[in-house]
């Protein structure tokens, strides 16, 4: 990450992943010391300052970077640990709490050593107690820079801060202390160091104050190993929301999950005190003192429509839906949390006691006979309630919408190689209004999720330029193949997708991948352009390929070559490690013709800098971390592996080498346009209608994006179809189709007929919408004017339909042709902040925030 320190300066800042003793005993780093006196081994983060002027031109010329180097250094000298001490050094006092690191105490203060002696079968890799620090920083892995106010006025965190996380999990250095808890492989459920490890205080999420170069642990995060902590926009100027991606100590499956705090309180939700501490008053301010960790929940109808038959916690559902390629594209959630709450310092737990065993457990009988606790909202799907959507615990990074008025990420799903965009579709209202257990954190948070690629062959392609070649070896004996692939697994998808970062620029939205799949070839790097509204591929499974990078069949490596001198190891693997826009730091103000000052910058400044210059044009910097150069003068200095800083463009446009389908176009007349006569390709076509009373046909294929334009348009989709009806009054009918469709009314009166599981949106004007074969799992929304949803037309339908924003006194529910609905009193009303409207046992609609008991008969129309 970058930032200005002063108005000529860049500051770069990176951290190195480091495993100290985990790797070797041999792979500790040099001791990092605090001002404290403590010191500490294992992951640095370090700073190197750049001439502002030398950096903006660096991609111009031929320089070294050594040209433009101002100095270096640490970002933070002064560390708080778990228990809310400035640690200041070491020693086996369990009642000195400074003297503690979390990854190495429990939380009585008892220090667990790490194991010693000579390898043996309890302890294979031999002696792993620490040699250059007091403790060690156990693998900063996917750290982030946010600026205050990234979104507005008092919206986001309060000051400049750094977060990252100890990742992962350390249990394979208490083999000697699981042995003497009567902790064995037999009976443990991930091994017996593993296990053991959960009982420590597990691995630290960290916040730096960055102008006062202090980082403080916050357990109120988590305590289960994060690969990456990520701000996202809240819209409210009391709380602050985090993507949290990664490990739960590997204790999995596990669902997604968001962090939510209330900012300006106490760990225990009381106003803080004028007088707070320093480290309190950090940490209240900027949400970090009270809040909750929320999962990923879906009710029982969605994971129907998702074809998960078994709803089981203890499996990994949330991976097998991403693998299916048939099952649908898009669903709706909500965040729910679990009954643990961090409540202070004071308190401390270990791991185990946190949330991270609570996500899967729903109410078995254990082996012992005794009975788990269930921690499913609701009681789960079998009482009607939510159920944790569980998956790997390898969610690596995330990344999000940068946009100041929207409130998205998206999340990189590593081992099942797959990524999901989601929407927090009524955050700002329900961080306020949805608290009835009055604690003032939210009860659940509501979502749509949209699978941008699935981890099946064929859900990627990458576009080379004609270049991407990869490197012969085992895979590609003659060198034909490309990284179009993923060379090694021999797949056309993404593998394993690692670094994320979105980019909003003048001319779309972009989402930059790294991938860490030990991919033989060379790790890629590649570009993703998304439709901003959808989140969906702008192209359907295409990418286009930015570099690689490492990979044991790598001419470079297997010729001995390193980028720093004499520090060739071994060819192995390397790994790109995250892109960041930098492009407010290198630009000038066209109105001065001077660089953009720290106070332009400042707020929502970056982004809006970034958002008016297109992809072309932005400048990025990368990390590659480099395994196979960590010899000569870096095993010397004990500074780990190597690696590169690098700086990059995207100067070459995003095209793809070969032209797809001519779209079809109609005329200014009224035209009929069939996929079924061969009118156009009905997979994954652009169909334009034009002016006129056009009839659009692709209800037998699906894939495609269809506009009507002006005129009043018929248009029938088939499955996964877009539907634009333009200006006039349309019809737009799924009921044909197979679903997953997504239609939009615009401007006019429009008429909806919807089969199953599509999403509608009227627009302006005075829409109707049907359901004629008893279509269900539809998200419906109406827009502005006034609406009739006829949520029951002669049939029942076969699943709920949702309604989003249902207008008491203008929209009206309309009930006709069902024996046994004559009147308001036929039907039953239920939900406190979301109605439910049943009649003769069967769920008709759900409107989403308008409480039931506030539904009237005017309300209704029952014919």
């Amino acid at each position: 990450m970058a930032y200005l320190l002063d108005e000529d300066t860049v500051r770069v800042v990176y951290q190195s992943e480091s495993y100290a003793t985990l790797s070797s005993s041999e792979s500790e780093t040099y001791g990092w010391v605090m001002d404290s006196g403590a010191t500490f081994t294992g992951s640095h983060v370090h700073t190197i300052d750049y001439n502002r002027e030398g950096f903006a031109d660096f991609l111009n010329n031929d320089s070294p970077a050594s040209e433009i180097f101002e100095g270096s250094g640490k970002l933070f000298s002064t560390v708080y640990n778990v228990f809310g001490e400035i640690v200041d050094g070491k020693n086996f006092d369990p009642t000195d709490l400074s003297a503690k690191w979390g990854n190495q105490t429990l939380a009585d203060g008892t220090v667990i050593e790490f194991d010693s002696g000579e390898p043996s079968d309890i302890n294979p890799q031999g002696d792993q107690r620490l040699t250059q620090g007091d403790w060690f920083f156990h693998s900063f892995c996917g750290a982030y820079y946010e600026q205050a106010n990234k979104y507005g006025d008092g919206i986001g965190l309060e000051d400049d801060v750094y977060l990252m996380g100890e990742e992962w999990n350390i249990g394979q250095l208490f083999e000697e202390a699981a042995a003497a808890a009567g902790i064995t492989e037999e009976n443990a459920r991930l091994g017996s160091g593993q296990d053991f490890f959960t009982t420590t205080m597990g691995l630290a999420s960290m916040v730096v104050d960055v102008a006062n170069e202090t980082a403080y642990t916050v357990p109120a995060l988590g305590q289960g190993g994060f690969e990456k902590i990520l701000p996202m926009n809240p819209g409210s100027e009391d709380y602050v929301v985090f993507v949290l991606a990664g490990y739960n100590l590997e204790i999995e499956p596990q669902p997604m999950t968001i962090y939510i705090g209330k900012k300006g309180v106490d760990a225990q939700g009381n106003p803080l005190a004028e007088d707070a501490n320093e480290r309190d008053s950090f940490l209240g301010r900027n949400g970090l003192l009270y809040g909750q960790v929320y999962g990923m929940a879906l009710d029982g109808a969605t994971y129907e429509s998702l074809g998960i038959e078994d709803v089981d916690v203890d499996t990994k559902m949330l991976d097998d839906y991403v693998k299916d390629a048939d099952a649908p594209n898009s669903f709706g959630a909500r965040y729910y949390p679990t009954s643990y709450r961090w409540d202070g310092f004071d308190t401390p737990e270990n791991a185990n006691e946190t949330e991270i065993f609570l996500w899967e457990q729903d109410g078995d009988v254990l082996e012992d006979g005794s009975t788990e606790s269930n921690q499913q909202p609701g009681g789960g799907v079998e009482a009607g309630g939510f159920t944790y959507f569980n998956g790997d615990s390898k969610t690596e990074h995330p990344a999000v919408d940068p946009d100041p008025t929207k409130h998205r990420f998206v999340q990189n799903l590593t081992v099942p190689s797959a990524q999901l965009g989601v929407e927090l579709t009524d955050l700002v209202n329900e961080l306020a209004n949805n608290d009835a257990d009055g604690n003032g954190l939210p009860d659940f948070i509501s979502a749509d999720v949209t699978r941008i690629l699935a981890g099946v062959d064929g859900a990627l392609t990458l576009e080379t330029g004609g270049k991407g070649a990869g490197h012969i070896g085992k895979e590609n004996p003659d060198g034909s193949l490309t990284h179009a692939i993923h060379i090694e697994d021999g797949e056309a998808r993404m593998d394993q997708p690692d670094g994320l970062q979105w980019v909003k620029a003048a001319d779309g939205d972009y989402l930059i991948v790294d991938e860490d799949s030990g991919n033989d070839a060379g790790e890629r790097k590649y570009v993703l352009p998304i439709n901003g509204d959808s989140l969906e591929l702008v192209e359907p499974n295409t990418g286009y390929f930015l570099a690689s990078a490492g990979g044991s069949d790598n001419p470079r490596g297997l010729a001995g070559v390193a980028a720093i001198p004499e520090t060739f190891t071994r060819a192995t693997s390397s790994e790109f490690s995250g892109s960041w826009a930098v492009t407010h730091l290198v630009e000038k103000n066209p109105e001065t013709g001077e660089f953009y000052t720290q106070e332009d910058i400042a707020g929502t400044g970056a982004q809006e800098i970034i958002s008016s210059v297109p992809l072309s044009e932005q400048t990025f910097i990368g990390v590659v971390q480099h395994r196979g150069e960590s010899s000569g003068i870096i095993a010397e200095r004990q500074a780990d592996q190597g690696g590169q800083i690098f700086q990059f463009n995207i100067s070459e446009p995003l095209k793809a080498a070969v032209v797809g389908p001519i779209p079809a176009f109609g005329t200014m007349g009224p035209d009929p346009l069939d996929s079924a006569i061969t009118d156009f390709d009905g997979e994954k076509a652009a169909v334009f209608g034009g002016a006129g009373d056009d009839l659009i046909d692709n209800s037998t294929s699906g894939g495609s994006r269809l506009y009507g334009g002006s005129g009043a348009n018929e248009i029938l989709v088939g499955t996964g179809d877009r539907a634009i009806g333009g200006n006039g009054p349309d019809i737009l009918d799924s009921v044909a189709g197979g679903g997953d469709n997504r239609l939009y009314g615009l401007s006019g009166n429009d008429d909806f007929f919807l089969g199953a599981n599509n999403r509608a949106s009227g627009g302006e004007g005075e829409d109707r919408f049907f359901f004629p074969n008893g279509g269900g799992n539809n998200v419906i929304t109406g827009g502005g004017d006034a609406d009739q949803f006829w949520v029951a037309s002669a049939i029942l339908p076969k699943a709920s339909n949702i309604f989003t924003d249902f207008t008491m006194g203008q929209d009206v529910i309309g009930i006709a042709g069902i024996d046994g609905i004559t009147e308001f009193s036929d039907l039953s009303i239920g939900g406190e902040t979301d109605a439910t409207i049943s009649a003769l046992g069967v769920q008709l609609a759900t409107l989403l925030g308008v409480p039931g008991a506030d539904l009237t008969a005017t309300d209704f129309v029952i014919a």
